[in-house]
């Protein structure tokens, strides 16, 4: 299996966005953002990955924090898979 360039960077930036800690000043933020889309999936105004990646990126860009995108869409697909969706 041979790997590009682009997908390498795509394995490096996943690795550093699964590291976050309390201590990153975007923390405060980005866990705003999971909490209001995880809301909006338990109240079923989000039912897939497509409407899901879209609406935390208009909640991360709201709230400044569009760099952690892929960290956020992560953390919230694990709350659709608990509820099954």
């Amino acid at each position: 299996m041979k790997t590009t360039i682009p997908k390498l960077r795509r394995i490096i930036r996943k690795v550093i966005v699964e590291s976050m800690s309390p201590s990153d000043p975007d923390y405060e933020m980005v866990g705003e953002v999971i909490a209001q889309t995880n809301r909006k999936i338990m109240f079923g105004q989000i039912r897939d990955e497509g409407t899901l990646r879209m609406e935390v990126e208009e909640l991360a860009a709201d709230y400044g924090v569009a760099q952690h995108i892929d960290y956020i869409v992560s953390k919230c697909m694990n709350m659709m898979r608990q509820m099954g969706l």
